[in-house]
């Protein structure tokens, strides 16, 4: 678990900008230790993390700030923070999810552009999952030949290993 100044320390960012994030609910679930201390773990910089970035980069559109020129989000922005969150695991670039935003911004009229950039990110994932489900099947394949050779059913064989050879004697090698 991290305080409140080490995140601030790790994200480069001012102890009064994440207590509002936390304030404002946009840090969600914030813990605390027995001193009534907020504390974070992980998930909670990684997500700090995603929100600062996603603004920096322009992302997340018409943000606005308070008076004290803090950015503030409200619920369709947490929303959006989310969905980001979600291409990005998807292994959208930013440039996609500028592009995205881009059509999104342009409203219905974009809706069949945005299906097939959607599209092509599925395909994408599904063959990543196959590529995945692949190497299991490889690994229990391989787990399931060790347990064979340890319990004496199979012997051991390894394309690594060379056996040894007969090595031809000297007569044999120096024959007429």
């Amino acid at each position: 678990m991290y305080t409140m100044m080490q995140v601030c320390r790790e994200l480069d960012m001012t102890y009064q900008t994440l207590k509002f994030y936390c304030n404002e609910g946009l840090v969600p679930n914030v813990k605390r230790d027995r001193r009534n201390y907020r504390v974070f773990d992980e998930h909670d910089i990684k997500w700090i993390q995603s929100l600062k970035f996603y603004c920096n980069e322009g992302v997340i559109p018409n943000v606005k700030r308070d008076h004290n020129t803090r950015r503030v989000f409200d619920e369709k922005d947490v929303k959006w923070i989310k969905d980001l969150t979600c291409l990005k695991k998807c292994g959208m670039s930013i440039q996609e999810m500028k592009k995205y935003l881009e059509l999104c911004l342009q409203g219905e009229a974009t809706i069949v552009s945005r299906k097939k950039m959607l599209a092509r990110k599925q395909e994408e994932l599904r063959a990543s999952i196959k590529e995945l489900e692949d190497s299991i099947s490889y690994i229990g394949w391989k787990q399931n030949f060790y347990d064979e050779v340890l319990s004496g059913k199979r012997p051991y064989v390894s394309n690594l290993i060379r056996t040894a050879e007969k090595k031809p004697s000297a007569n044999e090698l120096f024959r007429d």
